[in-house]
Parts: C-alpha cells; sequence; structure tokens
C-alpha cells in the first residue's frame, strides 16, 4: 500500500507540473536551448558530403575556416550581451522598463563598438592571414580574402544580434530566439549547397549568408519590440 501511495503521489505531482504554466515554459526554454545546440551541427553533418563533394577539400576547409574566424571575434562580445540578460532580468524583475531599455541600449552600443572594431581589424588584415597565418593555396588567395572581409560585416551584424537574443532570454523567451536562429544557420546550409551545386565559391556562400543573418537580427529586433522592449 505505501509504495501504491508513494506511486498515486507522483503521478498527480507529474499532472500537477502539466498544468502549471511556469513549468510548461520552462521546460520549452530548456528543450529550445538543446535545439539551439543540436540544430546546426546536425544540419552540417547531414550536409557535409554534397558539399565536400562539389566544393572540394580545399574550399570547404576554407569556408570552415572563414566561419571559425567569425565565430572567434563574435565572442569577444558576447559577454557584453550575457551582462544584459542579467541585469535586464534585474530590472524587469523590479518593474524598472526605463532601466531595461537603457541597459539593452548600452549593451548594443558597446557590441557596435566592439563589433565595429574587430571587423575593421580583421577587414584589414585579411591579406596578411591569407599570405602568412593560414597559408592558404595561391589560387585560393583571392577567394580567401573575399570571404573573410565579407565575414567582417557578418561579424558586425551578429555582434548586434547577441544582445538581442540575450534580451529575449532575460524575458524568459527562448523559443523565439532558438526558433529565428536555427532556421537561419540551417537555411545558411542549404543556401550553401544550393550555391555549390550552381559552382559557386567561398564568397558567394559568405555573401548569402551575410544578408540570412540580417534578416535573422531584424527579426530578432522585431521579436524583442514584441515583447515590450523598445530599442
Amino acid at each position: 500500500m505505501p509504495l501504491r501511495k508513494l506511486c498515486n503521489q507522483i503521478v498527480r505531482s507529474l499532472f500537477g507540473l502539466r498544468r502549471s504554466t511556469r513549468t510548461r515554459a520552462s521546460a520549452t526554454n530548456a528543450l529550445s536551448g538543446i535545439a539551439d545546440y543540436l540544430g546546426q551541427p546536425i544540419a552540417m553533418m547531414l550536409a557535409a558530403p554534397f558539399l565536400l563533394r562539389h566544393m572540394g577539400v580545399s574550399q570547404f576547409g576554407l569556408w570552415i575556416l572563414v566561419c571559425a574566424a567569425v565565430g572567434g571575434g563574435n565572442t569577444l562580445t558576447t559577454g557584453f550581451g550575457d551582462a544584459a540578460m542579467k541585469y535586464v532580468s534585474l530590472a524587469r524583475g523590479e518593474g524598472d522598463w526605463p532601466a531595461v531599455v537603457n541597459t539593452v541600449r548600452s549593451a548594443m552600443t558597446i557590441n557596435l563598438f566592439l563589433g565595429l572594431l574587430i571587423g575593421t581589424s580583421l577587414w584589414v588584415v585579411a591579406p596578411y592571414t591569407v599570405h602568412h597565418v593560414f597559408k592558404i593555396d595561391a589560387k585560393l588567395h583571392l577567394p580567401a580574402i573575399e570571404a573573410l572581409r565579407v565575414g567582417s560585416l557578418m561579424l558586425l551584424v551578429r555582434s548586434v544580434e547577441s544582445v538581442l537574443i540575450s534580451t529575449l532570454r532575460a524575458f524568459e523567451q527562448y523559443l523565439p530566439s532558438v526558433r529565428i536562429n536555427v532556421i537561419s544557420r540551417c537555411a545558411t546550409i542549404v543556401v550553401a549547397m544550393l550555391v555549390v551545386a550552381r559552382g559557386g565559391g567561398v564568397p558567394t556562400i559568405m555573401m548569402a549568408s551575410l544578408m540570412l543573418s540580417c534578416m535573422a537580427t531584424l527579426l530578432q529586433a522585431q521579436a524583442v519590440w514584441r515583447h515590450g522592449c523598445p530599442l
């Protein structure tokens, strides 16, 4: 009997959690976080054979290298996005909406400055890194420089996007930002497949990726605005 009562209590607790709005919201945020981490890697694993077959190892490696350079530069700006999430959460909990707006705008200004600084640096040193740091094949020098310079523009866009994503998370809204993020990243891989199928190279892929990043950033801004935070 005690075991049966315990099982009944567990079942009742689970049904109670299922009816809880807070529990459903937390579960949605947790699943969204998992999807955010797994979406792009899974899409890349599925697309890699096709991309390698049409791009060749050299161009595929160049694309991954440029993406890594953009991601590494973007990492330097994500700390301010995390800080924005912390302070926006605190201000929102206290009902201090002017502080929420000021925090988001301050983080946006800092990230824009850092993104511009790092992006400009990447643009300037692109020829040097291609020739002397990465030691890329001579036939890929020009595409590599063009791709890195497009990547420097993408870095600026993503520095803004990181603040918007952190703001949505501070509002406990993971799903909108993850949905936009996963769709845009997966769309980038699909577009890359279309580009290489038509004989395009890494610079064309990066230009398409830049446009998709701009669209994703605008959608993130719209989501932030929809949740009552004017930018």
